[in-house]
């Protein structure tokens, strides 16, 4: 049997429940959706506070993209909104492994869009006094998945929170 690393969490739902409560510290989770790939695209997620409320929702519309780069653009998306917020402190955690390990320093992406899109999503992270990247199952990532998949049905560039407004991708 593969030993996990500390960053996989391979729980059930029932126990994931258990150990987000555990966790009294804000939340992000994120997600991508690509029609096809690459074809329409969105990213999102959600912003759950210390008491495991759901706080906010946020997705939007990329356009065109792959898989991998809308799931980077669903965390960039979310990392910028917790710096709105002005959380200093977050658990992290989506359902790709290839954007957790990134994050994490596993590997890096041999795709240099996205190696580029990653590096500007590091160097943001480091303004936060605590960020923990967690990879879960796909089950365990049904919020976000939901978000991420409202986002298609938006115009391109087109971001929700709580309200449409437009918005500008990172060069």
């Amino acid at each position: 049997m593969k030993k996990m690393e500390s960053w996989e969490i391979r729980l059930d739902k029932v126990q994931f429940g258990s150990w987000m409560k555990e966790r009294r510290i804000v939340k992000l989770s994120f997600d991508g959706a690509s029609k096809g790939n690459p074809q329409m695209a969105g990213g999102g997620g959600d912003i759950i506070n210390c008491e495991g409320e759901i706080e906010m929702e946020y997705f939007w519309n990329i356009g065109n993209d792959s898989n991998n780069m809308v799931e980077a653009y669903g965390i960039w998306q979310g990392i910028k909104q917790l710096e709105k917020k002005g959380v200093e402190e977050a658990i992290v955690f989506g359902d790709s492994q290839i954007i957790i390990h990134a994050m994490n320093e596993v590997n890096q992406s041999r795709n240099l869009r996205l190696d580029r899109l990653i590096k500007r999503i590091k160097s943001v992270s480091k303004t936060f006094r605590r960020l923990e990247f967690f990879h879960v199952l796909q089950e365990l990532n049904d919020l976000a998945d939901h978000a991420a998949n409202k986002a298609i049905g938006l115009g391109k560039n087109e971001l929700s929170v709580n309200l449409h407004q437009s918005l500008e991708l990172p060069p």
